[in-house]
């Protein structure tokens, strides 16, 4: 009696809702469940600036849910490889909204509501600069 790999397609949610659990898991090691009720609070308290905040992952989640469809009919693909397909489609569609409820997700997620520091930033060593201590020795000889 073989197994067949259609069956596995029945279990694909169950793969959204562990790549959303993962996200927590990750940024909340000691109490995941806790954290989706603090990152739905907080989500709750302000969503319109949460989901600006958020588009990069609101387009990858859209470029997903309505693309992959219209590529797998574009394409003649073996039945295992488009249930492949599927999987990661609900793998990366639980990991998306998550990564707009509370942040750094796995694909294309922008980490949570901290705002981007670059290099020569306001805080950065190069703007910050500290006078030196000490004496400087010359060592091509003379003093």
């Amino acid at each position: 009696m073989a197994f067949e790999l259609g069956k596995l397609n029945k279990l694909a949610p169950l793969i959204g809702v562990y790549a959303f659990y993962n996200v927590f898991a990750t940024n909340y090691p000691a109490d995941p469940v806790g954290g989706m009720r603090t990152a739905l609070t907080a989500f709750m308290a302000d969503p319109i600036n949460k989901l600006q905040a958020k588009i990069s992952n609101l387009t990858t989640l859209a470029i997903v849910i309505i693309g992959t469809p219209i590529a797998l009919r574009m394409v003649k693909l073996p039945a295992s490889v488009k249930m492949l397909v599927n999987l990661l489609v609900y793998y990366i569609m639980g990991d998306q909204l998550a990564a707009v409820l509370n942040g750094a997700g796995r694909f294309g997620a922008v980490s949570s509501y901290r705002p981007q520091v670059t290099w020569g930033g306001e805080t950065s060593a190069f703007h910050n600069r500290t006078s030196s201590t000490g004496v400087i020795k010359n060592t091509f000889g003379g003093n």
